[in-house]
């Protein structure tokens, strides 16, 4: 969101390209600003579902090449969602902004 994408140059210029940060704004501005819920962001959500697995296979491939990719990398990566989602659950105050945020009940 600083650097333009075009001025991005090999991996970053791909990932740019692919995980789009129009959609942030657009899910951010439709969120918080015109309480749309799920169902009217469907089209920005969409393209960055789809970037995930695309994301991740090509680092894996890379990582692959390099010999670099081992299972702690995926465990460690495991671990670090659970510990967020234990850490959100925790954090009561934070899981009523998210659903309030989504429901649009302050409409």
């Amino acid at each position: 969101m600083i650097d333009p994408v075009s001025s991005l140059e090999g991996g970053a210029r791909f990932v740019g390209d692919i995980f789009s940060g129009h959609a942030f704004v657009t899910i951010c501005r439709g969120t918080f600003s015109k309480a749309l819920g799920f169902a009217d962001l469907g089209s920005s959500l969409l393209p960055l579902a789809l970037a995930i697995p695309v994301i991740v296979a090509l680092r894996r491939h890379a990582a692959e090449e390099t010999g670099a990719l081992a299972v702690h990398t995926w465990l460690n990566i495991f671990y670090l969602g659970v510990k967020e989602l234990r850490s959100l659950g925790r954090d009561t105050l934070m899981l009523v902004l998210i659903l309030f945020s989504f429901t649009g009940l302050y409409t």
